[in-house]
């Protein structure tokens, strides 16, 4: 199953300029949970006195997706790619080891 990851909590762990209370970085972190995407927290942090680069960083970790894949998903999503291929490749590739780990790798799976 996907897992959650908290982007948020590592960049505010690291945050040394300027020095930020346990208190500030709990509400920051609010935010970012609380913000709808990217651009609604660019909005709520342009409000706080934050250094620039720590208001990026939070920025670009909320484009990125809070669930994960593991590797369940990841297999799960190989196979439903291959039930949607033409089954005359399929059994191409299938019969080929070599190009199948070059194909599983590309589409997220593990050799």
């Amino acid at each position: 199953m996907s897992t959650f990851r908290d982007r948020a909590a590592p960049i505010l762990r690291s945050a040394i300029i300027p020095p930020l209370t346990q208190d500030q970085k709990a509400d920051i972190w609010d935010l970012y949970h609380q913000s709808a995407d990217a651009n609604e927290l660019a909005g709520h942090l342009s409000e706080l006195n934050l250094h620039p680069e720590l208001k990026q960083q939070l920025i670009e970790a909320k484009r990125k997706p809070a669930m994960e894949p593991d590797d369940t998903d990841k297999a799960l999503g190989v196979l439903n790619h291959m039930s949607t291929m033409d089954p005359k490749v399929l059994d191409l590739v299938e019969q080929h080891p070599n190009v199948l780990k070059v194909f599983l790798a590309a589409h997220g799976g593990k050799e």
